[in-house]
């Protein structure tokens, strides 16, 4: 039944914010217990769900203040859910009532404001007194990185989320506590100028220009020459 509440605008924040509690409290780990329903209602592109992004982000806001460790790691792979590349299974809704059309945003920008919000959580739980929120936000935020970078490749230039979205990165790649972490964090950052430069090759624009040379700056400072740093690289597994 939460699930099917969960669909409809008028009743998306309450049904979520269930989903959430049950969520925390579950021992099941099948696809679609109580944690994967919630987690996957926050996909900007859901099939189903007809509650805004806005009202999606006032759960996820409300969520990532809550007493509960694990209901805040929850939040953090929703919001890593966010904008991922995945298949979302549709959910049959139950009873006689007519399923609402899904929301679909407006306008790109509406999709980066969401993006915006998002990505604000993710930049914020990373300093959770709880280790394994801080865990989770700053990998959602490493498979998140992309798209961030992606969608804010504008007409008018590189949007502000590409430009903080970079500046996070560099703190976690600088300040990381492993090896295994700061090669992740290279990794990324290889991979996202392999996009930016197939782009740029496509479709030039200024947009892109800047980003690459963020990217490229970004990967010298964290591959640079200085002995520690090649260490770090040296020990680190190898880039996937």
């Amino acid at each position: 039944v939460l699930e099917d509440l969960a669909l409809r605008s008028a009743t998306f924040e309450g049904a979520a914010k269930l989903l959430l509690v049950l969520a925390g409290a579950e021992n099941e780990t099948h696809g679609n217990n109580a944690r994967g329903v919630f987690t996957s209602l926050f996909h900007w592109q859901h099939p189903e769900v007809s509650a805004s992004l806005a009202s999606r982000l006032n759960v996820l806001r409300d969520g990532a203040k809550s007493p509960s460790p694990t209901q805040r790691k929850i939040i953090a792979t929703a919001c890593g859910e966010a904008f991922k590349n995945v298949v979302i299974m549709h959910h049959h809704a139950r009873g006689p009532t007519i399923p609402e059309r899904p929301y679909r945003p407006e306008t790109w920008e509406e999709v980066r404001q969401y993006a915006t919000g998002i990505f604000a959580l993710l930049n914020t739980l990373p300093n959770d007194q709880d280790v394994e929120v801080r865990e989770a936000a700053i990998n959602e935020s490493l498979d998140s990185f992309r798209t961030f970078v992606k969608i804010s490749l504008t007409s008018e230039g590189f949007h502000t989320l590409g430009k903080n979205a970079f500046e996070a990165l560099e703190e976690i790649g600088r300040t990381a506590r492993s090896a295994h972490l700061r090669s992740k964090v290279v990794s990324e950052l290889e991979l996202t100028l392999s996009d930016l430069t197939e782009t740029q090759a496509t479709k030039a624009s200024p947009a892109a220009k800047e980003a690459i040379e963020r990217a490229k700056t970004l990967l010298e400072k964290l591959t640079s020459t200085e002995h520690r740093d090649r260490l770090w690289r040296w020990v680190g597994p190898r880039s996937w």
